[in-house]
């Protein structure tokens, strides 16, 4: 199991705590805590996201067709990416907040049966953001707010690999295209926020983001080959560590169209120009701590 995979699961498991806490807390019949007095705070939150991810689905698509040829397991397209995060914020005037914060976006896409094959995107984001409590609230605990802001990440990447193996010899070779991507954004949300005591609350927080990353560079990879490390096993003049394989998932995926018939070394590969898009809904958890 990869630490992708297992923050994964840590994240889902962090957020049906949390739920569970939000829920049990609202359902329960307690005397109003005092709103807390303290104008800056910090929180720590954990979420769900809907992005987009248009271009990156449609090369797994392109992908899972010549996985089917194979007779292989095909993968599934980005429905939903995990977040963690932070938050730093403070009362300016009145009603008005402003707020800092950043953190990770993630998410796991693959197989691992007749070939390993992953596809990893992460985006770790700053953002800053204007956020007015609304005068109105449902009960006496829980207060609204809503903001929006400014959201940006200049290390985002994507990692896409195949290992290839069979039961006789095990790994034959492990291929893999890493990307890093870029891009600015925006984003908006409404909160709840539940009064639990005077220092602590516990958030709901429902909004959109916008933020859609491009390429800044690339980079080819071929390694674990083991014996096969120098020859050139497929006959086309080019040494195994430098050439994808006929049987590459990424040369059928994420290889630019017109270079998925041609022959060439790693350094002349260009990847598909696509858009790692990790705009979409979202809905967030988080604790909040108020400290001066």
């Amino acid at each position: 199991m990869t630490n992708r995979v297992m923050l994964l699961k840590l994240q889902m498991r962090l957020l049906g705590l949390c739920t569970a806490a939000l829920l049990l807390a609202v359902s329960t019949n307690m005397a109003r805590a005092y709103d807390p007095t303290a104008r800056i705070s910090i929180a720590g939150t954990a979420g769900l996201s809907l992005p987009s991810m248009s271009d990156v689905n449609d090369r797994i698509g392109l992908g899972n067709a010549y996985m089917a040829e194979q007779d292989w397991i095909s993968i599934d397209e980005f429905q939903s990416l995990f977040s963690m995060g932070y938050e730093i914020r403070g009362d300016v005037s009145g009603n008005w907040m402003l707020a800092l914060g950043g953190g990770q976006v993630f998410g796991n896409r693959g197989v691992d049966f007749d070939e390993v094959i992953d596809i990893e995107p992460t985006a770790s984001v700053l953002n800053a953001n204007v956020i007015y409590r609304l005068p109105w609230r449902p009960t006496e605990s829980i207060r609204l707010a809503a903001g929006a802001g400014f959201v940006t990440t200049s290390s985002a990447s994507m990692k896409i690999s195949h290992e290839h193996r069979n039961v006789e010899s095990g790994t034959l070779r492990l291929e893999q295209l890493d990307l890093d991507l870029s891009g600015n954004g925006a984003q908006g949300f409404l909160e709840a926020e539940f009064i639990m005591t005077e220092r602590f609350t516990l958030s709901l927080e429902a909004g959109y983001r916008h933020l859609e990353t491009s390429i800044d560079a690339d980079t080819w990879s071929i390694s674990r080959l083991g014996t096969e490390a120098l020859g050139d096993a497929d006959g086309d003049d080019i040494q195994n560590f430098e050439d994808l394989t006929d049987r590459s998932y990424l040369r059928r995926s994420f290889l630019a169209d017109d270079q998925i018939d041609s022959l060439g070394e790693l350094d002349t590969l260009d990847p598909e120009d696509i858009k790692v898009d990790f705009s979409g809904p979202s809905i967030n958890i988080a604790l909040r701590v108020y400290l001066f």
